[in-house]
């Protein structure tokens, strides 16, 4: 991982890194589409690294064990991607529409971290549970994290901290939705009973 080997396990991440590795949606309008990638790997700094590796091993360790690890795999790297694609049309649209300093700044912010990845791996997991209570759950999640990043838009409103926030805000719906378009995919379970004797 290249947390590991940039050292922001130990350290905050350098300038320079986040530089060549982060992710704006003025990369993807541009043509760099390599940055939705790399930015995949790069934490901020140490509690974003434990942090980061607290809710793989908890969302997407979820996932895994109910659904197998191809839906894991997919739904992190699906939700990842898909998230900062809706993320940046919508900050490219809003400064299109705009066109202030804000909103250049906010189309210029460098992001990174596997969030979205696990975010969508929760909205996955949640949705293809078999709980009845399983909708009050997506919905306090959704809330929470709404909420968190309606503070943020209102507090702080530029920065890599406003990026991750609507990120994550947009990642828990997508992992519903493929939660949904997953359904007919057996869960790890019904697997193992199917194949029982």
């Amino acid at each position: 991982m290249e947390s590991l080997v940039h050292g922001t396990w130990s350290g905050p991440l350098a300038d320079s890194v986040r530089t060549i590795f982060g992710h704006s949606p003025f990369h993807l309008a541009n043509g760099a589409w390599g940055r939705i990638l790399s930015s995949l790997f790069i934490t901020g700094g140490p509690i974003h690294f434990f942090l980061a590796f607290a809710m793989i091993s908890v969302c997407v360790g979820t996932l895994e064990r109910q659904s197998g690890s191809w839906i894991a795999a997919c739904s992190f790297l699906i939700a990842h991607l898909v998230t900062l694609l809706i993320q940046s049309g919508i900050l490219l649209g809003i400064h299109a529409w705009i066109d202030q300093d804000w909103s250049l700044e906010w189309s210029r912010t460098l992001d990174v971290g596997p969030s979205a990845g696990y975010y969508g791996c929760l909205g996955v997991a949640i949705f293809r549970w078999t709980n009845t209570k399983r909708w009050r759950f997506a919905l306090v999640i959704l809330s929470i994290l709404m909420l968190r990043w309606l503070a943020t838009a209102t507090i702080k409103p530029y920065g890599s901290q406003f990026q991750s926030d609507i990120a994550h805000a947009i990642a828990f719906p997508v992992g519903l939705t493929l939660g949904y378009l997953t359904t007919w995919i057996p869960s790890a379970g019904d697997r193992q009973r199917i194949t029982e004797p």
